[in-house]
């Protein structure tokens, strides 16, 4: 049904403002577009996004949340076996359930679905970073970037992470730069600024980054960001929030 599409692709294009007022809006587009139609795979897929972005955002604390995400996923692909997008939100959902092992698969299971879809392997590379494996991560999203030059800035996000957590200090900045240009509203670009200028030593600058980050996501903290940040290695989680603490956060 067309009009159930057309809710469906303004839905994904709300929900990448990365704010809690746009995916409140990108959840109600799918929700109607599901009362349209109510075998629509894509927008299961597409009000699951918007629950896990609610967790990974903090704007949510109820783990209920995350597992309704994965039942929404497996609803989609339940409904359709083939839809890319719906084991990407899987992968992502196991990934913040800290299942890495499983999280890659259903990416490793996206590519393979759509093999010249960018989106897949930004999935992929994004798991691999944060599963300890950041020059895969590195690789896999330059690839990425080479199938959708017009790449959205979420690339930019795991292009930086992985930049980080090889030590390229510099280079991460830079993405995370260009990021805070392109959405200014996407907290972790000004958190992870906030921990690569601490690590350079540029305190003020810093303070500045993390104040930012902390007004767009006030809610989080060296407990909450501890206990819910998908690092596979201790030590991953361990330098960043070091790093964090020293820029501002308590």
């Amino acid at each position: 049904m067309l009009e159930a599409y057309d809710l469906v692709l303004r839905g994904h294009d709300e929900r990448k403002h990365t704010t809690r007022g746009s995916s409140a809006e990108a959840r109600r587009l799918f929700t109607q577009a599901l009362e349209l139609d109510p075998q629509y795979a894509g927008a299961y897929a597409g009000l699951g996004w918007t629950l896990l972005q609610s967790w990974q955002f903090l704007w949510s604390t109820e783990r209920e949340t995350l597992e309704r995400a994965r039942e929404l996923a497996e609803r989609a692909i339940a409904l359709d076996n083939t839809l890319a997008d719906a084991y990407r939100l899987l992968g992502q959902i196991y990934l913040w359930e800290k299942a890495h092992d499983r999280a890659i698969a259903q990416a490793e299971r996206a590519v393979v679905l759509a093999p010249n879809d960018a989106d897949g392997y930004e999935t992929l590379a994004e798991i691999l970073g944060w599963s300890g494996r950041a020059e895969e991560s590195i690789r896999l999203i330059r690839r990425a970037m080479r199938l959708n030059p017009r790449y959205p800035f979420f690339y930019l996000w795991t292009l930086g992470h992985a930049y980080y957590l090889t030590d390229k200090r510099q280079e991460a900045l830079d993405a995370f730069g260009q990021i805070v240009q392109r959405n200014p509203n996407f907290a972790p670009a000004h958190a992870y600024r906030a921990v690569v200028l601490s690590e350079l030593g540029r305190a003020k600058e810093a303070r500045q980054a993390w104040d930012e980050a902390s007004r767009l996501s006030p809610s989080a903290s060296m407990s909450n960001l501890r206990e819910r940040l998908p690092y596979k290695r201790p030590a991953d989680l361990d330098r960043l929030l070091a790093a964090a603490h020293r820029a501002g956060m308590q």
